[in-house]
C-alpha cells in the first residue's frame, strides 16, 4: 500500500514523458481505474477463497497452521491498496519522475 501511495512502484513513462497537462492528467485516471478495476476483482475472488478455507479450516501442510488468516490478510492488504489508489487519484497529479528532486544521500 505504501509503494501506491508514494508513487514508488515500477511505471513505464515512454509515452506519459510526452505527454503534458490534461493528457497526462487522464492517462494518470486510466490507469489508476485500471489498478482499482484490478483491486475490486482481486478483493471479490480473493474473498470468496478465504472464506472457503475458513468454512473448511484449512491447515498448512508442514506446519498445521490455518491458512485462513493469512488468506484475509492477503485480502485486507489489497483491499487497502485500493483504498490508496482510489485516494491517490483524486489528489493532484504526481510529478514527473524527472522533475522529481534528487534523494539526498548522507
Amino acid at each position: 500500500p505504501l509503494t501506491v501511495l508514494r508513487e514508488q512502484h515500477i511505471r513505464v513513462n515512454v509515452v506519459a514523458d510526452r505527454v503534458s497537462g490534461w493528457g497526462r492528467r487522464l492517462m494518470f485516471l486510466f490507469g489508476q481505474c485500471v489498478m482499482l478495476a484490478f483491486v475490486v476483482a482481486f478483493v471479490r475472488q480473493a474473498w470468496a477463497i478465504a472464506d472457503f478455507t475458513a468454512q473448511l479450516n484449512l491447515l498448512a501442510e508442514h506446519s498445521r497452521l490455518p491458512l485462513a488468516p493469512f488468506l484475509y490478510l492477503c485480502v485486507a492488504a489489497m483491499a487497502l491498496t485500493g483504498v490508496m489508489a482510489a485516494w491517490r487519484t483524486w489528489r493532484p497529479p504526481p510529478a514527473s519522475i524527472s522533475q522529481r528532486p534528487a534523494p539526498v544521500e548522507p
